[in-house]
């Protein structure tokens, strides 16, 4: 602590001479909850005139400085709670700080029963350093999942196929559940969202400069998805409340989800818990094609997919606060799900070579990819002094994944080294376990000034057996080449340390540094050395923030992130899409360096103006075309991109057109560069693109709301990849029934079938190019019954992030 004081006395002189006269406090409710941003007032004891103002902090602490000797009293009020004065106390000038005891305000039952507000949170907000979606007041999110709000969310890309998620036009986006960052592999991970129903979901928040005590990992930034938890404020807090929602939806197939929300609080306890369960049951047809061209012959591959898919997902949550004291809280956290996706793709596979058909193959492919998690979490949080607080978080999560794939291969054509009918067996076993410790440290020095610091340990252990098996001859052999097992160690330590401060009534600036120490290894099951890095980093952001008048306001940030590859892009190992197309892993992948530099411009109160530039060092391009005409193979592996230049100006306004029907625009324009070097060849890639999302809501009479949802996509680049246009348009419809306890939503997505998807990889000057495009079931028709019940003015627990808040990415 004696460190602490120095290191701010040092960096902001005076503090120090100014912390000799000054009253100390906290204000909270009758639970020993803090009561933020309540109005704190100094009184005079004699007369009760006023001698200074204050606002409380978020953890309703409140400090006032410079004070003279004399009798004083306190005096502390905040919507909906009575004013509460202290007992009159003596200041002294030898006192140096005078700790108040807490003041617990008592509802104000009366006030409550004269107001009733009814307001609904507009779709999009811009906050300092990120985009918030308030999934909750979209009608076309009722029944759909997290991965269908995110495509439909400005700036951010899905491919599904892929697996890869994309925010202003950048790859390497991490995904955060309340906080926690998403260690799964990217096709994992999207099953994973895809497996989160939007009901369950309060609201997305798009971060593209995180601060220096976010993780440094993540290209584009983080998308964190917060899911729902009942709220409730009034006099009657305590007590059991929940929540239920039923959809019914149909696109091709059936796709019912449902979920149910419990809390229960009492004077020191909050105990709270979700469960919902998915079921899935789609179709999309995936299309892949490549060409290469040796010595004048153009040989090409066209592959037609044909998918049926059958998704069933559970997801639970169980946890406890326990408030011992009102400068305490002890907190634990128990979650999990499990995702199991069935899926049965019959393909028809052509090669030609110099326009002459030279293979026909077909294939059915059964696939399982079920992955299983569980997360443990302790967590204390504990005010030390006025403006002091200290948070500790241990988690442990382990994850579970098999994906065993089952082909029947048949060739039409009679070749003379092959039988018309072989079979290949795929088994994919990946246990994962991940440990987590994490402290945070916040010293409110005083109202202007505050001081973050924090360390964090995160040790990740992964197994990945692969075992691939032919049978050609009637008889199973196992293919050494392909099958591997390996073992892969990730260890990141970090220690950081931000300042903010207010250097005016409206100038605010924010400044950190981050470093970060990584140890990564893979090995083979005989202890073949794969992979071995030891490498430090130091990460620097900053943030100002100037408010030019009261509806406008003009923000900068600079920071420096990375992005570590994922271990399936490290690993050296093979996996078929189909008997002719396959992705593989690239142990010489380098982590990429990114520079990112922002500015926003607000004004007319919520229109906003973002100019956004970064420069990435030795980006990842996840799929590079390799093709291999002698065999008839393509393999996409991960490579290096040697600088990613991309630049993006967003536009993002609400214009109301009528007292009932508002609209809300979200304009993107991006240019992207890269700058590449594959087989000695130097090549450059640049486009520019845009993307239009439009959302239209209109109040209707007797409790109707009507929404309608447009996105368009022109054609961009990701990578080395090109992306052709794509777009798609949803409309909704909401009933409040009544007592305004239920609701009532119905839901058409994709009305006009054009949710369809179209990319171009490949270098055209090696002679070699590819591709793949995907359709979906269109026109998903659902109908969802939401309610309420129980105690609606039941607080739910306030603690959302634990240690883990940024690990569940890795896997990915």
């Amino acid at each position: 602590m004696k460190a602490s004081l120095l290191f701010v006395t040092l960096l902001l002189p005076g503090v120090a001479a100014q912390a000799q006269n000054r009253l100390a406090g906290q204000v909270g409710d009758e639970q020993r909850k803090p009561l933020s941003f309540a109005n704190v007032l100094l009184l005079n004891a004699k007369d009760s005139s006023l001698v200074k103002g204050a606002v409380a902090l978020e953890t309703g602490a409140f400090l006032l400085e410079n004070l003279r000797p004399g009798r004083y009293m306190v005096a502390a009020s905040a919507v909906g709670f009575r004013k509460i004065y202290s007992a009159a106390f003596a200041l002294n000038a030898s006192d140096g700080t005078h700790q108040l005891a807490p003041l617990m305000a008592v509802a104000d039952a009366k006030k409550l029963n004269e107001v009733q507000v009814s307001a609904q949170k507009p779709l999009f907000e811009q906050q300092m350093d990120r985009l918030v979606i308030n999934v909750q007041s979209s009608i076309t999110s009722a029944g759909s999942t997290v991965l269908d709000v995110l495509e439909r969310s400005p700036g951010v890309t899905v491919d599904r196929q892929g697996g890869t998620l994309s925010l202003i036009g950048k790859s390497g986006v991490r995904v955060l559940i309340d906080g926690k960052i998403s260690r799964l592999p990217a096709e994992a991970l999207l099953q994973m969202l895809a497996g989160i129903g939007a009901s369950n979901t309060e609201k997305i928040e798009l971060i593209t400069t995180p601060s220096a005590r976010f993780d440094a990992e993540g290209n584009a930034g983080f998308i964190n998805i917060v899911l729902k938890k009942n709220r409730g404020d009034g006099p009657n807090a305590f007590g059991t409340n929940g929540s239920f929602d039923i959809t019914l939806g149909y696109g091709f197939y059936e796709k019912p989800t449902g979920s149910l929300t419990l809390n229960h609080r009492t004077k020191q306890v909050n105990i709270f818990g979700d469960y919902s369960i998915l079921y899935d049951h789609g179709w999309m047809q995936l299309d892949t094609y490549w060409q290469t061209a040796v010595q004048n012959q153009l040989t090409q591959l066209y592959t037609t997919s044909d998918r049926i898919l059958k998704r069933t997902v559970h997801n639970a949550r169980a946890g406890f606060d326990y408030t011992p004291s009102p400068k305490t809280t002890i907190g634990g956290l128990l979650m999990g799900f499990d995702n199991k996706l069935r899926v049965m793709a019959t393909n028809d596979s052509r090669t030609t070579r110099a326009g002459q058909l030279i293979r026909q193959v077909y294939v059915v492919d059964n696939e399982i990819n079920q992955w299983q998690h569980l997360m443990g979490n302790l967590n204390l949080r504990h005010t030390l002094s006025t403006g002091q607080e200290i948070s500790i978080d241990l988690d442990y999560l382990r994850y579970y994944n098999t994906n065993p794939h089952d082909y029947v291969n048949r060739y039409p054509l009679p070749e003379a080294d092959r039988a018309p009918l072989d079979y290949l067996s795929v088994r994919k076993e990946t246990p994962i376990q991940s440990w987590v410790a994490k402290l945070d440290y916040t010293w409110a020095i005083n109202t202007r000034t505050k001081l973050e610091a924090g360390g964090k340990s995160t040790f990740f252990r992964l197994q990945n057996n692969v075992a691939v098996a032919r049978n050609q001859t009637g008889r199973w052999e196992t293919d050494s080449l392909l099958s591997q097992n390996f073992a892969f160690v990730d260890d990141v330590h970090a220690a950081y340390a931000a300042l903010h401060r207010t250097l005016s009534a409206r100038t605010k600036i924010q400044a950190g540094l981050r470093y970060e120490y990584t140890a990564t290894d893979i090995r083979s099951l005989s202890d073949e050395e794969l992979v071995h890095r030891r490498y430090g980093n130091f990460f620097p952001s900053v943030f100002l923030l100037r408010d030019l008048s009261k509806t406008s306001s003009l923000q900068l940030s600079y920071s420096r992130r990375i992005e570590r590859p994922a271990y399936n892009l490290l690993a050296p190992f093979v996996f078929f899409a189909d008997p002719s197309t396959a992705t593989g892993g690239n142990p010489l992948l380098l982590p990429t360096l990114i520079g990112s530099l922002q500015t926003v411009y607000r004004f007319r109160d919520s229109y906003l103006l973002t100019l956004n530039y970064s420069r990435d060092r030795n980006a990842i391009n996840r799929f590079t075309l390799r093709t291999n005409t002698r065999e008839n193979r393509s393999v996409y592996v991960p490579e290096n991109i040697r600088l990613m230049q991309t630049l993006s100006l967003s536009f993002g306004f609400p214009t109301r057109l009528t007292p009932s029907w508002q609209l809300q625009t979200n304009l993107i324009g991006i240019r992207a560069q890269a700058d590449a070097v594959l087989d000695n060849k130097a090549m450059r890639v640049k486009k520019w693109y845009g993307s239009v999302n439009v959302s239209s809501t209109v109040k209707l009479p007797r409790a109707f709301t009507a929404e309608l949802t447009g996105n368009y996509q022109s054609p961009f680049l990701l990578g080395l990849q090109y992306r052709k246009a794509q777009g798609y348009m949803t409309v909704g419809l909401q009933k409040k029934l009544k007592g305004e306890k239920g609701t009532l939503k119905g839901t058409i997505s994709d009305v006009f079938w054009t949710n369809r998807i179209q990319t171009t990889s490949g270098v055209e000057a090696l002679n070699t190019v590819g591709g793949w495009s995907g359709i979906f079931e269109p026109r998903v028709v659902r109908l969802t019954y939401s309610r309420r019940f129980g105690n609606t003015g039941v607080k739910a627990s306030s603690r959302r992030q634990t240690a883990s808040e940024e690990e569940r990415r890795r896997v990915n």
